[in-house]
C-alpha cells in the first residue's frame, strides 16, 4: 500500500522517486501451530473449576472458538 501511494507521488512528481523502489521484502518464517490434544483440552477445562468464572469463560471461549493471540490481547 506504502510502495503504491509513493509510486504514484514520484508519477505526480511530488516526490523525485520512489524511496521504497528497491528494497526487498522481509522474509516471513512460517511456524507450525502448536495445539493442545484432547487429554491436555480435559485437563485444562478441569483446572477451570478451580478458577473465577470470568476466566473459566474466557478461556473456553478461547479453545473453542480458536482466537489468535492478538485477537485476545490486541
Amino acid at each position: 500500500m506504502l510502495n503504491n501511494i509513493l509510486k504514484r507521488a514520484a508519477k505526480w512528481e511530488l516526490i523525485k522517486d520512489n524511496p521504497i523502489d528497491g528494497a526487498e521484502r522481509p522474509k516471513v518464517v512460517m511456524k507450525e501451530a502448536d495445539f493442545n490434544d484432547e487429554d491436555e483440552a480435559k485437563e485444562i477445562i478441569i483446572a477451570l473449576y478451580n478458577e473465577p468464572r470470568k476466566w473459566m469463560l474466557f478461556v473456553l471461549g478461547v479453545m473453542i472458538g480458536g482466537f489468535r493471540r492478538g485477537e485476545l490481547l490486541g
